[in-house]
């Protein structure tokens, strides 16, 4: 219920007696995060400008992430440092020879996926809730998407880079959240040990 969310709202992000937050993630689709139905922004890829690419799952009032976002960023007072990660290429990334649930990205679709990524975060701060940290990966290799190293590499390095740093106002890059956690986990196993 809204007084619910409201409440919940305050309890994370007031910055005078709430917990103070004013860092997020947002995940970007497709992901297991979202509504009831699964969704990509660019169902086909038609050729490497996407020019059917819409967020516009993500804004609607109930199961979108960007009307939260803004609630969250009026109760800070100021915009939500956001990060972002894909759990799932869309479909069309996906190497048909490698079945899930470990499949291979394909290559031939690596500009249309760094094109993806910078209409996504182009998208997010048109609507109010700009993305700080873009992480190619959520937890590649590990669970969600397999892909190479090599593939990885050719992602990052041949597409999504210069096309980023090429683009005002693009934000910084990751290529997966997956070491973070690691260490993040690490350390917290130490402290309990």
């Amino acid at each position: 219920p809204e007084d619910k969310q409201e409440q919940i709202l305050h309890d994370l992000f007031d910055q005078e007696d709430g917990a103070r937050f004013t860092v997020g993630k947002v995940p970007i689709g497709p992901t297991d995060f979202g509504g009831p139905t699964w969704y990509s922004y660019a169902e086909e890829p038609q050729d490497s400008s996407l020019p059917s690419f819409s967020i516009e799952k993500d804004l609607e009032p109930e199961h979108g992430f960007i009307p939260f976002v803004r609630r969250a960023s009026k109760v800070i007072g100021k915009p939500v440092r956001l990060e972002a990660t894909l759990d799932y290429a869309p479909h069309w990334m996906l190497n048909n020879s490698t079945p899930l649930p470990e499949p291979d990205m394909n290559s031939t679709y690596l500009a249309h996926l760094a094109t993806y990524y910078l209409k996504y975060s182009q998208a997010m701060a048109e609507h109010g809730a700009p993305i700080e940290y873009l992480s190619l990966f959520n937890e590649v290799l590990e669970s969600y998407m397999f892909t190479s190293y090599q593939n990885i590499r050719d992602l990052l390095v041949d597409h999504v880079g210069p096309l980023f740093r090429n683009t005002a106002g693009a934000p910084k890059i990751t290529w997966s959240a997956l070491p973070g956690l690691q260490r993040l986990l690490h350390t917290v196993s130490h402290i309990f040990q």
